[in-house]
């Protein structure tokens, strides 16, 4: 099972007590029915950067929780993919594959938003190669960690951006990724 961290950047502190609550109360039903619990430090939760998602996750202290790397929440991360793959490690059991622009490129100009300023979190989902995430070091970090080699981890596509042709888009989504894990693993 998958899930994001929830609450407030602005509300950090208020946010993680309350996530550590209700780690209290659904840990125990998480170990004992077996379920692997897996978090996104998402783009506007309380929990944005991949370093600071690996240190309360292992402040959970449970082999059930572990981490979601999506490639398309990259420049939200701060930390590189490299860096933070490694740090995490077999807690790293599930990647979303999807693309997107850094936004932090052409002086932060890369997306404008009215009001300027305003505090959104711009990303997108978007088919590998139409934007800025840098494939090799993804795919050789997870290579590198024995992620593709282990049985505990999943991959998946994770485009939003093509639903009038999400066929095609989920076809070459496969085909790419098949290439990139033969590329790292040959």
């Amino acid at each position: 099972m998958n899930t994001e961290f929830s609450g407030r950047p602005e509300k950090a502190e208020e946010s993680e007590r309350a996530f550590y609550r209700s780690m209290e109360e659904l840990l125990p039903i998480i170990e004992r029915e077996g379920i692997d619990l897996l978090i996104d430090p998402h783009p506007d939760d309380f929990v944005e950067e991949g370093l600071a998602a690996i240190r309360v996750i292992r402040g959970v202290n449970s082999k059930n929780v572990g981490m979601v790397y999506v490639a398309s929440h990259s420049f939200h991360m701060r930390n590189s993919p490299l860096d933070i793959m490694r740090a995490a490690g077999d807690k790293l059991r599930l990647v979303h594959v999807a693309d997107t622009m850094d936004h932090h490129a052409s002086h932060g100009l890369r997306y404008i938003t009215n009001p300027p300023g305003n505090p959104v979190r711009v990303h997108q989902h978007l088919k590998i190669g139409d934007g800025d995430v840098n494939w090799d070091e993804f795919f050789g970090g997870l290579n590198e960690i024995g992620f593709l080699d282990r049985d505990d981890t999943v991959m998946v596509s994770s485009v939003f951006a093509e639903d009038e042709n999400a066929e095609e888009v989920s076809r070459y989504q496969l085909e790419t990724m098949k290439q990139y894990v033969q590329k790292v693993t040959a």
